[in-house]
């Protein structure tokens, strides 16, 4: 519960910022992931 707060407000963070919200999505989302199940996994669910 706790990370996903933590990505929410991140992203709300990165919107605040202008960055475009696919690419904040994309971030919190990839980084999420590799943080859950590793870094290997993302970057081939990336390809």
């Amino acid at each position: 519960m706790l990370i996903s707060l933590l990505g929410f407000a991140v992203l709300l963070i990165l919107m605040f910022m202008r960055v475009p919200i696919a690419f904040a999505m994309a971030a919190v989302g990839g980084i999420g992931f590799a943080l859950m199940r590793g870094w290997g996994p993302a970057w081939s669910m990336t390809g």
